[in-house]
């Protein structure tokens, strides 16, 4: 609680909040505007690591916000225009009690594999035990689909621009670029797609990453067989659910 009150006391109205649901891309996009600060700044004093992202762009909660703000200060970031993103997964009704009207930049990965992938994460990082089945999770009201969906109903809502995952996978320059400029964010074209180039997954996968271990690479591409993780009785609920949000598409029986 300390820590939430520092960064809520610490927060400016050019500040950007990039939220997404877990495993939807916000690392990816994180990854992105870290390299390019470091470029900018002519940062050559350490390799590139998820530490580094952590270093320049804050998670709100974490406390280190007025810190982070005073680096951008020091390296003169906001004489050029440059703001400051904050990462969240919170839901958008407990951001709205906290937070000012900052703008929000909100990644949505709305299929089956946001589940799956979430679930081999916390199964990766022991935030589940080994024996926590998959049907459990996708039923549990902390980490299942009804709280993917009701965390995608809110941020549709309230979002000031949107990316859809698949799309910051596979048109990654033309999408970064396009949502820094709807932001108003003043930044080095050139410069900027560089870093994303620097970030693809083929690259981010030999990123210094204290969590990774012999059987789970954070950024490493995964291909998942549906039928590997749902089971029949785990699809019926799957689409009972999602039929609430017409942006989720039902897995065929």
């Amino acid at each position: 609680m300390i820590n939430y009150f520092r960064d809520i006391i610490s927060l400016d109205n050019s500040d950007v909040f990039l939220m997404s649901y877990p495993k939807s891309g916000n690392t990816r996009y994180r990854m992105a505007i870290a390299q390019y600060l470091k470029l900018y700044i002519e940062d050559f004093s350490e390799r590139f690591s998820y530490d580094y992202v952590n270093s320049v762009l804050p998670e709100f909660g974490k406390g280190n916000i007025a810190e982070i703000r005073q680096f951008y200060y020091s390296k003169e970031l906001y004489f050029g225009g440059f703001p400051l993103f904050i990462k969240s997964h919170l839901s958008y009704p407990i951001v709205s009690l906290l937070v000012r009207k900052n703008p929000i930049l909100y990644i949505e990965r709305n299929s089956p594999d946001t589940v799956m992938s979430y679930y081999d994460y916390c199964l990766a990082r022991k935030i589940i035990g080994e024996n926590y089945s998959f049907s459990k999770f996708l039923r549990s009201p902390k980490f299942g689909i009804g709280k993917l969906v009701l965390y995608s109903k809110h941020m549709n809502l309230a979002c000031s621009h949107k990316i859809l995952y698949d799309d910051l996978l596979y048109r990654d320059i033309d999408v970064i670029l396009n949502s820094l400029k709807f932001l108003g964010v003043d930044f080095n074209v050139g410069l900027m797609t560089e870093a994303i180039k620097l970030t693809r997954r083929d690259k981010a996968v030999n990123f210094k990453n204290k969590l990774d271990s012999s059987s789970y690479n954070f950024a490493a591409s995964k291909s998942r067989i549906l039928t590997d993780y749902f089971s029949d009785s785990d699809v019926v609920y799957y689409n009972k659910i999602i039929s609430s949000n017409p942006l989720f598409s039902k897995i065929p029986l």
